[in-house]
């Protein structure tokens, strides 16, 4: 069981045997790592251990995600698909070990590659081997450690300190909400 599942997360896929059903608000068939207090989740489907994730599909260990497509290991993406450890993706298809990016298609490590040299590579990271999965782990911490991080997730507000906060007027010290 161990394996099959294994190999489904690598391709992006969550098992159905890995999944349960009604998590949060409109989430189906998702498992979080994180229990409700902790977690902001919606319109979510079929995907597996995130936090703070919004009308995405098919995903797999993320962390602030909104409107993204079966995707493993992203953290701070916005309506990207099929890419895969990496960061601060707006718009991006087919990434691999990427960050800071948008609207791009078939990119390694911020260079842009044919499809051909992509899915190569993706095939090498990306196969359902445990040893696989460890390698791309420690090269997407190694991206994310050159790469340049925002000091702050604010979107549409004014009049706002804190973090991750969106849709927002006239907060102070305020982290992990919308439309104050």
């Amino acid at each position: 069981k161990a394996r099959r599942c294994s190999t489904a997360l690598a391709r992006g896929v969550p098992p159905p045997s890995m999944t349960v059903s009604r998590g949060y608000e409109g989430d189906q068939t998702c498992r979080k790592a994180a229990p409700p207090a902790l977690s902001t989740s919606t319109r979510n489907r079929s995907s597996l251990d995130f936090l703070w994730m919004y009308g995405s599909e098919l995903m797999y260990e993320s962390l602030a995600v909104k409107n993204c497509y079966r995707s493993v290991y992203l953290e701070h993406c916005e309506d990207s698909s099929e890419c895969f450890f990496s960061r601060d993706l707006k718009g991006c298809k087919n990434c691999l070990f990427c960050s800071n990016l948008s609207n791009k298609e078939y990119h390694i490590r911020n260079k842009p590659n044919s499809k051909e040299e992509f899915e190569k590579a993706k095939s090498e990271y990306v196969n359902g081997s445990y040893a696989s999965l460890q390698k791309a782990i420690a090269e997407c911490d190694s991206v994310k450690g050159k790469a340049i991080h925002r000091a702050s997730y604010l979107l549409n507000d004014e009049n706002v300190t804190g973090d991750h906060i969106f849709n927002s007027r006239n907060c102070e010290n305020c982290f992990d909400g919308d439309d104050n």
